[in-house]
């Protein structure tokens, strides 16, 4: 396998809601990630570079159907954790391989920071990776949700008509109501807790609802599943029921994520915006779209505080919370994408963090 190299990281943009995005709708084939799914891809593309270029195989290989197969190819290229090689290196062209991404090799290799996903932590960080924190975001849905709305209740028909407005204004056709709809179940399957009692394995497959980010504002009878109960539990009864029930957001879900993430997420968005600076404002941490604040469910009270947290544990870092004119500044001496990895660095005790060393492995970019 050639190496190529990893595409450099885009900054956010504050007036384009899907800027940096993939125009990717329903690429998740109705399946939310579960646990064990990005070990498993890591594993077996580590051992088979060329796996999804047999979807046969990939089925086999993967226990799963040829749906379920190109699910968990998707996700674990939308978390991150794997890119993809194409012929005449053009993304319309045949797959050629699948590698894992730094970021997988440091957190799912057998010997890496957490490969069976067993620190809350890891949910976090892999949700920031996701939706603001990747050389492209595969989930523009998710990056609007989250970004570019409000922390009270949605409307779901509200929120598809932002997702198609947004993509209008990219130059992007139109997602159909059925592919932005199936992405919103999708979301709902992924982040929000069944709520019934008999569901209970449900949410035990799902990881990212014990984030506490998403509920469903609304209590409409859920249709039966049908099929395999663990694919169809998690998909079928969201596709076709949940898919119409409202949004509610925590605003302040954020303050359950560990101290040391979110002084993480600050630091890469400050590296992601600025990265020759060596100060950023609390309040753009708090409100920036694609920042902390919003895609964490983070208050500025929070953000303050996991702030004060790291300058009291980690004073050797040089990050420092302090008044400005109107407002608190987070100020760093070094660079803070650096200052990020050290962070992740230290709280899983490894000898340097994900972004430290350079990729060998490239995702063509559309």
């Amino acid at each position: 396998m050639n190496p190529v190299t990893h595409p450099a990281l885009l900054p956010p943009s504050e007036d384009a809601p899907l800027a940096g995005c993939l125009p990717a709708f329903n690429r998740h084939r109705g399946y939310p990630p579960r646990f064990g799914w990005l070990r498993q891809v890591h594993h077996e593309v580590r051992r088979d570079p060329q796996l999804f270029t047999d979807p046969g195989r990939a089925a086999v290989t993967l226990a799963v159907g040829h749906e379920g197969a190109r699910s968990k190819r998707f996700w674990s290229r939308a978390f991150g954790m794997t890119a993809e090689r194409h012929h005449n290196q053009r993304p319309s062209g045949r797959l050629t391989a699948t590698g894992a991404t730094p970021r997988g090799h440091w957190l799912l290799d057998d010997d890496g920071a957490d490969p069976y996903l067993e620190d809350p932590a890891s949910l976090w960080l892999l949700h920031w990776w996701l939706v603001s924190d990747t050389a492209r975001c595969h989930v523009p849905t998710w990056r609007y949700l989250f970004c570019h709305t409000g922390t009270a209740a949605q409307r779901r028909h509200e929120v598809r008509a932002g997702v198609q407005h947004a993509a209008r204004a990219r130059g992007w056709t139109q997602p159909t109501d059925a592919a932005v709809n199936r992405d919103l179940a999708c979301i709902l399957a992924m982040y929000a807790p069944a709520g019934a009692a008999g569901d209970l394995f449900d949410d035990a497959v799902h990881p990212f609802r014990q984030l506490g980010l998403i509920t469903r504002a609304s209590a409409e009878p859920e249709p039966e599943p049908e099929g395999d109960p663990f694919i169809a539990a998690g998909t079928a009864r969201f596709a076709a029921g949940i898919a119409r029930h409202d949004f509610e957001a925590d605003r302040n879900a954020g303050a359950l994520a560990p101290p040391q993430i979110l002084a993480y997420t600050c630091l890469r968005h400050a590296h992601l915006r600025t990265p020759h600076a060596r100060s950023i404002a609390l309040a753009t941490l708090a409100t920036a779209p694609d920042g902390p604040g919003r895609v964490m469910r983070a208050e500025r009270g929070t953000l303050r505080r996991a702030l004060h947290h790291l300058e009291r544990t980690r004073p050797e870092l040089g990050v420092a919370l302090t008044e400005g004119q109107g407002d608190d500044v987070l100020t760093y001496a070094s660079e803070p994408g650096a200052l990020a990895d050290l962070i992740l660095a230290r709280h899983y005790d490894r000898p340097a963090g994900p972004d430290t060393r350079p990729s060998t492995i490239q995702e063509q970019q559309p």
